[in-house]
């Protein structure tokens, strides 16, 4: 388990790969010496309370940890709900210092084509700042 673990992590470049895998290796270890003791007839009520508690702490703080590492790409996620209702593509518009031509509007960001080349911008850029509309597409004015 622990090599299919690290083998998983290291295909999809998770740095943590060994270290995930000796952890999930060692839990698998202390379930198996509680079912055994138990299979003695030894009570082993105490250590199955220990290791439970400690897994779910485990697994708590690595589900706490991935929710603060995500946070940015969930803003900019629903940021992009919001941006795909008010812009469109072929929009010029200015943010910041950047002006230029809405290529595309991502998952999670806007894809601004400007003289110096193409700007990735985060889609809450456009919801926390002010984004002016310099000119309609062609097919947009009436």
């Amino acid at each position: 388990m622990r090599n299919l673990i690290m083998a998983v992590a290291e295909t999809s470049g998770f740095e943590h790969g060994l270290t995930l895998g000796h952890l999930s290796a060692g839990l698998i270890m202390a379930f198996t010496l509680l079912l055994s003791l138990s299979q003695l007839g030894l009570d082993v009520t105490l250590f199955t309370s220990i290791i439970t508690l400690a897994a779910a702490a485990l697994f708590a703080s690595v589900a706490v940890a991935f929710g603060i590492g995500a946070a940015d790409a969930v803003r900019n996620v629903l940021a992009s709900h919001y941006v795909r209702k008010a812009y469109r593509t072929g929009q010029r518009v200015r943010i910041d210092d950047l002006q230029g031509e809405i290529l595309e509007l991502t998952q999670i960001a806007v894809l601004v084509g400007t003289e110096e080349g193409e700007a990735w911008i985060p889609a809450r850029h456009f919801l926390e700042k002010v984004a002016l509309v310099l000119e309609e597409p062609e097919g947009d004015r009436a």
